[in-house]
């Protein structure tokens, strides 16, 4: 990168490319000084011709509280959904519910959290709509995380409800617990780990009961009752 020129053509893209691998290769934009030619800066931009949005049309809609006249009224609307600003595949893969179905959203530390198949996706802290880093080339704090629970068993995760230590996140046969040892929670410091396997009724909304945690069991003739210490 530091063979680049200072001066270029405005808008031009490169590539910088590892010598020994391309898993770490990255994109550079040309940005000149008040849009024209000459002298400007290199900024990360996304590989030509990959897709960098999020089709709005298969994703959640939002209900947004108006005042008009005196009037309370509620507007229902698509979201618009950050583009993906940097990368490419191979360093920046797209949220794993893309063409997957999503089963719920959740707000956990000032993150949108979207379940899909076996996957947690949490937004780009304070952005809820940005599930994207900044850079392909490091991650910070504050980037998006997307992560994957791991069992022997089917693993879908199908609803999930905030405690002290944590997310509890619902199966239909296990619960997990999505946390950090660390101050800061990023891609570098989250984990699941197995809590419980208890049968969870999917059909059914787990319950904040103060200390503890109330869910239904579908695992019997009888529909039963469970709570779990946080």
């Amino acid at each position: 990168v530091a063979d680049l020129p200072r001066q270029c053509r405005h808008g031009y893209i490169v590539r910088v490319a590892n010598s020994a691998a391309d898993e770490d290769d990255y994109y550079l934009q040309f940005f000149g000084n008040n849009d024209r030619d000459g002298e400007g800066v290199w900024e990360e931009c996304p590989e030509p011709g990959r897709e960098i949005e999020i089709d709005s049309g298969t994703m959640p809609i939002q209900m947004v509280r108006n005042f008009v006249n005196n009037a309370v009224r509620f507007d229902i609307s698509q979201i618009t959904w950050a583009k993906c600003p940097v990368g490419d595949l191979k360093t920046v893969e797209e949220p794993s519910f893309v063409n997957n179905k999503i089963t719920k959203m959740l707000f956990w530390r000032n993150r949108l959290a979207l379940l899909s198949e076996d996957d947690i996706n949490l937004s780009r802290a304070g952005a809820f709509t940005n599930f994207w880093p900044k850079s392909a080339v490091t991650y910070t704090a504050v980037d998006n995380i997307d992560i994957s629970i791991s069992s022997e068993y089917p693993a879908m995760v199908y609803d999930g409800i905030q405690v002290n230590q944590g997310l509890v996140l619902f199966t239909k046969n296990q619960q997990f617990m999505l946390t950090t040892d660390s101050d800061v929670l990023s891609s570098q410091t989250a984990k699941i780990n197995a809590v419980s396997t208890y049968n969870f009724n999917f059909n059914t909304n787990p319950i904040s009961l103060g200390t503890t945690v109330g869910f239904l069991d579908n695992g019997g003739k009888n529909t039963r009752f469970f709570e779990m210490s946080n």
